[in-house]
C-alpha cells in the first residue's frame, strides 16, 4: 500500500500526539506504559506509616485472653456525611468498632446496623452487626457528630487482617444515595 505525503505526516502527527500523552502520563504518575511494559521513574512511593497496636487485657478479656487494639483514622466521605473508624478491638477474634459519624447534611440521618450493615475482611468472609451489644446512634442529627460501638455478630477468621466497613443504605431527607463504605480497616492482631 502507497502512501501519500499526506499519509505520512498524519502517521507523524499520531505519533507525536501518543508521545505527547505518554509524557504527560509519565509527569503525572511517574510511570509510562501498562502492566509488565511499564517503566517507572522518580523516587518510588514511601510507605504509610502502619497505625499503632496496643495490648492490654481488659476486664471482659481476662478470663478469655488479651485484648489488641489499633487507632487510627480510617474514613469515608459522601455529600456532607462523614464515617470514620478511630479504633478497632479484638479479643479472640470478637471485633469491636468504635466510630464516629458528623453530619452536615441539613437533616438527620439514619445508620441503622440491622439489616443494613455488613462488615467483609480481606479474605470474603462478611459479618453483621450484633445491635443488643453495639451502642450505636441509629439517628445522627445535623451539625451534631455522635459515636458508638459496633459489635460484630461473629468471630473474624484468623487469617483475615482487614476489614471493609458498609452501611448499605443511608437513610434521611436529604441523606447521599446509596450507602457509605470504609476500605482497609486492620484487624489488630
Amino acid at each position: 500500500m502507497r502512501r501519500g505525503p499526506n499519509g505520512w505526516v498524519l502517521f507523524a502527527a499520531f505519533g507525536a500526539l501518543v508521545l505527547v500523552a505518554l509524557l504527560i502520563q509519565g509527569l503525572t504518575v511517574h510511570k509510562i506504559g501498562f502492566g509488565p511494559l511499564s517503566v517507572q521513574f522518580g523516587q518510588p512511593e514511601k510507605p504509610k506509616e502502619p497505625p499503632t497496636v496496643s495490648t492490654g487485657s481488659t476486664a471482659a478479656a481476662a478470663s478469655s485472653g488479651d485484648a489488641k487494639s489499633v487507632t487510627g483514622n480510617w474514613q469515608q466521605t459522601r455529600v456532607k456525611l462523614t464515617v470514620a473508624v478511630t479504633k478497632v478491638v479484638q479479643s479472640d477474634g470478637r471485633v469491636t468498632l468504635h466510630a464516629k459519624v458528623s453530619n452536615g447534611a441539613a437533616d438527620a440521618v439514619n445508620l441503622p446496623l440491622f439489616g443494613y450493615f455488613t462488615a467483609t475482611d480481606d479474605t470474603g468472609a462478611t459479618y453483621k452487626a450484633n445491635p443488643q451489644d453495639s451502642d450505636w446512634p441509629q439517628s445522627v442529627a445535623s451539625g451534631v457528630p455522635a459515636t458508638g460501638t459496633i459489635e460484630l455478630a461473629s468471630p473474624v477468621t484468623d487469617r483475615a487482617r482487614s476489614l471493609t466497613v458498609s452501611f448499605t443504605q443511608v437513610f434521611g431527607l436529604r441523606a447521599p444515595s446509596g450507602g457509605i463504605t470504609i476500605r482497609g480497616v486492620p484487624i489488630p492482631r
